[in-house]
């Protein structure tokens, strides 16, 4: 019986150690590698894109869209510039803190519903768009399907019993080709089915349209111009807007370091492109200043200088004087054509009440000199601030970013108001949204930390077509074996697999312990049965 339970019991054991498999304490697997990605749509969220067995998520996949993998080479990239850590004359090391980010453009109703919900709050922004509003992505391509950028779109419409028409738009595509119309149609209205608008596409300075004509009202309008060629642009204006108020005293001295490292980087990155760089820095009415403005300068070692003597004091009350320094920026001597224009507003506190709509002007004027806007929320931002970023973000195409409390950096971060975001390095997820400008096509990240939900969203399945894929952790140092798979045993399988000798030993001793036993009580009621049984009469 004994040997019979032991032979068993190696059987289990090795049973187990094949089911979990052999693994190595070498660096995981290329299936936790994050890359670079271009999005074929371009319209997709900034969702973490995995690299296995070649297969990428996102966004675009809702439209019938395949995202490719590409090598950052291909459109001027050093192979792994992005990943080097960078330690600029403070001695502080780049790539500390941490950021999320969230695009409302392809999550409008998304971004409508987080308006509605605060519909008080947005009424006092003095917003420049409603709830309400039919959002179009207009993107121009050339007959290759690549973006066209610096292309001027008019859309307008006919006024109803009326000869004369409404201007809605007239901006230039971006360097992906895209530009954003809101309008008052809304295709999910059974009345405005056959509504069409005027949309004229200008190639050149002359006056004639290359595209002259009517569109239903839809939430894309893809417009191809066959003989224009898509040229990568070959200039960067990049301008970086920072509240220097005592509030953001906790982080600036971080966000100075990462700064130096993203242009250094950018510098190096980018060498065929032409490159300025602008810093404005803003505090508050009654404070040593409001705010200074340095225009263009395309020297790298005169920015640097102007970000190392920057320092946080300050502030007083919790809005800020962002509408001044928003204005200053659509007054700096921005480039305008062939050149990719990003600005990075850094902040933690809304503008003054009274000048809410000073700033939502502002903002109107960097969209219409084709600025993209990406807002970063530090620290504690709250709702109002929220939502002046955010639309400054959506009407500008481009993203709001957030910082995180990955890094221990700084006061505690407010979760923004979104469904789900991936973690990155803000060096990291910075350099991105420049070389996504400068590459025309949306760039996916390279290293997520973590994948994390919303505040609204904790406790809410996410919507199956926008849930990232989080890359698998490491495989533990001192694990052997390592085991993968969703099903509710693969805690267990886990544990068994980093500790398949222990529990070889377990098995095999409870074996023993448990035949030992079965042997004793089995003696133990012989003995007890032969003592109760009657002695037999001769």
């Amino acid at each position: 019986m004994l040997r019979f339970m032991l032979a068993f019991a190696i059987t289990v054991s090795l049973l187990l150690f094949l089911v979990t498999g052999c693994g190595t304490n070498g660096p995981p697997s290329s299936a936790g590698r994050v890359e670079f990605t271009f999005s074929a749509a371009d319209d997709g969220a900034s969702r973490p894109s995995v690299s296995k067995e070649s297969a990428v998520l996102s966004d675009s996949a809702a439209t019938g869209e395949v995202d490719t993998v590409v090598e950052p080479d291909s459109f001027g990239l050093e192979r792994d510039a992005v990943k080097d850590r960078f330690t600029p004359r403070s001695g502080r090391q780049s790539g500390v803190l941490t950021a999320g980010s969230f695009d409302d453009v392809a999550n409008y109703c998304e971004f409508t519903s987080f308006i509605n919900r605060y519909r008080h709050q947005a009424t006092t922004c003095r917003l420049p768009l409603n709830a309400n509003l039919q959002q179009t992505v207009i993107s121009v391509t050339d007959g290759q399907g690549k973006p066209l950028g610096d292309v001027r779109c008019v859309v307008k419409d006919l006024l109803a019993g009326q000869q004369s028409e409404r201007l809605l738009l007239d901006m230039c595509t971006g360097t992906d080709g895209r530009v954003l119309l809101l309008s008052n149609f809304s295709n999910s209205d059974p009345r405005q089915q056959s509504k069409c608008l005027h949309l004229q596409v200008f190639t050149d300075q002359n006056q004639t349209p290359v595209i002259d004509e009517y569109r239903a009202v839809d939430s894309v309008w893809n417009v191809t111009v066959g003989h224009a060629e898509s040229r990568q642009p070959t200039q960067l204006d990049l301008v970086l807007v920072i509240d220097t108020t005592g509030s953001m005293g906790d982080e600036l001295e971080y966000l100075k370091t990462e700064i130096d490292s993203i242009v250094a980087s950018v510098h190096r990155m980018f060498p065929s492109v032409d490159q300025r760089y602008s810093l404005i820095t803003y505090r508050d009415n009654g404070d040593a200043y409001v705010c200074r403005t340095h225009d263009f300068t395309d020297s790298l070692d005169d920015f640097r200088r102007r970000m190392d003597s920057q320092a946080a004091d300050g502030g007083g009350d919790f809005p800020e004087a962002m509408d001044v320094a928003l204005n200053s920026a659509g007054n700096l001597s921005w480039r305008t054509t062939n050149t990719a224009r990003v600005l990075f507003l850094v902040g933690d506190a809304p503008p003054h009440q009274e000048n809410l709509g000073a700033t939502m002007s502002a903002v109107q004027r960097l969209r219409q000199k084709g600025v993209r806007l990406f807002p970063i929320g530090a620290s504690g931002v709250e709702t109002t601030a929220q939502i002046v970023m955010r639309t400054a973000s959506l009407l500008t195409m481009g993203q709001y970013l957030f910082l995180t409390d990955h890094s221990g950096v700084g006061n505690a971060h407010a979760t923004p108001d979104v469904s789900e975001f991936a973690v990155e390095r803000l060096d990291q997820l910075m350099i991105r949204m420049i070389a996504s400008e400068l590459a025309g096509k949306r760039l996916g990240p390279q290293e997520v930390i973590a994948v994390e939900h919303g505040e609204r969203y904790t406790t809410m399945a996410p919507t199956p077509q926008h849930r990232p894929v989080p890359p698998p952790p490491p495989p533990d140092a001192t694990a052997s074996c390592v085991i993968s798979g969703d099903s509710a045993m693969t805690p267990l399988l886990q544990w068994i697999g980093r500790h398949w000798l222990a529990t070889f030993v377990a098995v095999v001793s409870g074996v023993v312990v448990f035949d030992s036993l079965s042997y004793r009580f089995q003696v133990s009621r012989s003995t007890e049965y032969q003592q109760a049984e009657p002695a037999p009469h001769c």
